[in-house]
């Protein structure tokens, strides 16, 4: 977060880390069914370096340990073979949601956060 917007007030830093705890929290429940998550992160991602000392080494058994544990997150690495067109855009997430007790269900969503706010498209071609 600091490396989009290295000015962010302390409040805000805290207030963005509290949802992604709560988003987080998801994962684990255990009614109803935990949602599936797919991950695809690219490897220069996992090389990168970062200040904090050991900070990358946590995090990466972190996610080894959680894909092992929750067997509905499934994470996968793309080998750096140069830029992605995808990448141009940044990170995104495409939200799927089961049906409705009436059999009807909302439409895919994808879902961007970047530095000026979060986009929401649920556009159907």
């Amino acid at each position: 977060m600091t490396a989009e917007r290295p000015r962010i007030p302390v409040e805000e830093f805290g207030r963005r880390i509290r949802v992604k705890q709560e988003r987080q929290v998801l994962l684990t429940r255990g009614f109803p069914p935990p949602p599936q998550l797919d991950v695809i992160m690219a490897e220069a991602v996992i090389r990168a370096k970062i200040e904090t000392p050991g900070a990358m080494q946590q995090q990466l058994w972190h996610l080894l340990k959680a894909t092992d544990e929750l067997p509905h997150l499934r994470l996968r690495v793309l080998p750096s073979v140069g830029p992605h067109s995808a990448a141009a855009s940044g990170g995104f997430t495409i939200l799927e949601f089961p049906p409705s007790d009436r059999g009807s269900s909302e439409p895919p969503t994808v879902y961007s956060e970047n530095i000026t706010g979060a986009l929401y498209l649920d556009h159907q071609i």
